[in-house]
């Protein structure tokens, strides 16, 4: 390249859901001879970042469905939030921790004659776990959690999904997009 040429290259490292994420941008500073020296740019700012004060990203769903149940009938909105990487482990925890005792009460009740030590760890798996799915036993825990008004329980959680399926699976949806997004920048 001629000394007066600039070449800009973008290098991604790893991925984002939603695509490459650039970290640094090599520059071609100058070329001496043929050979190139390249001038790495940091192209995201450590220190404002660290700096900068955030809040969870929050959203309210109108839920009429459920106006009964909320002391202002007319507006029953229902307050969820995106979740931090810590509570975001504990939904993927509920779901392996369901996947697994899946797989154990299909290990179980596999064989033909259950001792009675294989017949009672049978029995506490089932009463653990009932029949709830994977997806389901995350998105109970995802709700428990992002839940901010009004705040729930566990319980209250599996009767909304058993009650108004659609409207368990919407909110954890909306709290999934929240998450996605990360939290706002706050003052």
């Amino acid at each position: 390249f001629p000394s007066h040429d600039i070449l800009c290259i973008k290098v991604f490292w790893g991925s984002h859901a939603h695509g490459p994420f650039p970290i640094r941008q090599p520059r071609l500073a100058q070329s001496h001879r043929n050979s190139l020296v390249l001038k790495e740019v940091d192209m995201f700012d450590s220190n404002k970042f660290l700096s900068t004060s955030f809040h969870p990203r929050t959203e309210t769903v109108r839920i009429l469905q459920l106006k009964e149940f909320f002391p202002d009938q007319e507006n029953p909105v229902w307050t969820v939030r995106g979740l931090e990487a810590q509570e975001l482990a504990a939904v993927r925890l509920a779901r392996f921790k369901r996947r697994n005792q899946l797989a154990a009460l299909n290990t179980l009740s596999s064989f033909t004659a259950p001792t009675a030590a294989r017949q009672a760890m049978l029995e506490k798996i089932i009463s653990m776990s009932g029949e709830v799915e994977a997806e389901v036993a995350g998105r109970l825990e995802m709700l428990c959690i992002a839940s901010v008004e009004p705040k729930i329980s566990m319980e209250v959680a599996v009767k909304l999904s058993q009650i108004y399926p659609t409207v368990f699976w919407s909110l954890t949806d909306m709290v999934t997009t929240l998450t996605d997004q990360g939290a706002v920048v706050g003052e």
